[in-house]
């Protein structure tokens, strides 16, 4: 009993050491309080690299982060190595054709089992969310439809929505499309009629214009 004790007490100490290794990586994931666990890699019987992980360990919308260790949680990886496991309420489902597996033999707790093929390297994970903290700070756009009531097509586009005066321009529409039109609203024949100067477009005003500038 007493070198039972012993035993976790070490592996406790040990997992804690571990642990705070990975304090700077952390920090750079602006992980206050993550769920950090020290495991033994394996393959299972379908020659998948897995992590078992106890139900209770487990937190309903938090992440999980790996290293890999030996039984004692001693570091196993010599490059030391830290993995994420993004939360996925899929780990429920272990029924057949699940990529998650249910481990309930002789434990006091069920284990899950999690290939680590599902696994984001953490020091990838800092530069996704570096990337998105960048893109975040950049000016909120949204999508715009135009018909282009010429040609009856429409048209998708990125607004600015800070660029307020660009904004205004875009949704400016001329009363009466017989007599003007926006710019954007030129067709391949009108462009060609313009440069040709040629007054066959579908516009009786725009070839009007053609023939005064002949």
């Amino acid at each position: 009993m007493a070198e039972k004790l012993t035993t976790a007490y070490t592996r406790k100490i040990n997992a804690e050491k571990m642990r705070e290794y990975q304090d700077d990586t952390f920090i750079k994931l602006n992980e206050d309080n993550p769920l950090y666990y020290p495991k033994c890699f394996f393959t299972n019987t379908n020659k998948k690299r897995c992590v078992g992980v106890y139900i209770n360990q487990i937190v309903e919308g938090k992440d999980i982060y790996f290293e890999m260790a030996t039984s004692m949680s001693q570091p196993e990886d010599h490059d030391r190595k830290l993995y994420c496991w993004k939360f996925d309420p899929e780990y429920k489902n272990t029924g057949e054709g699940s990529k998650y597996l249910m481990d309930e033999k002789k434990l006091k707790s069920p284990r899950v089992i999690i290939p680590i093929e599902d696994f984001i390297l953490a020091e990838d994970l800092i530069k996704i969310r570096a990337e998105q903290k960048i893109k975040d700070a950049l000016p909120k756009q949204k999508i715009r439809t135009i018909r282009n009531r010429t040609i009856e097509v429409e048209e998708t586009v990125l607004i600015d929505e800070s660029d307020e005066e660009s904004e205004e321009s875009d949704d400016f529409i001329l009363p009466n499309a017989d007599l003007d039109l926006p710019y954007s609203q030129m067709t391949m024949r009108d462009y060609a009629c313009i440069q040709m100067k040629s007054p066959r477009s579908f516009k009786p005003w725009l070839n009007e214009l053609i023939k005064q500038s002949i």
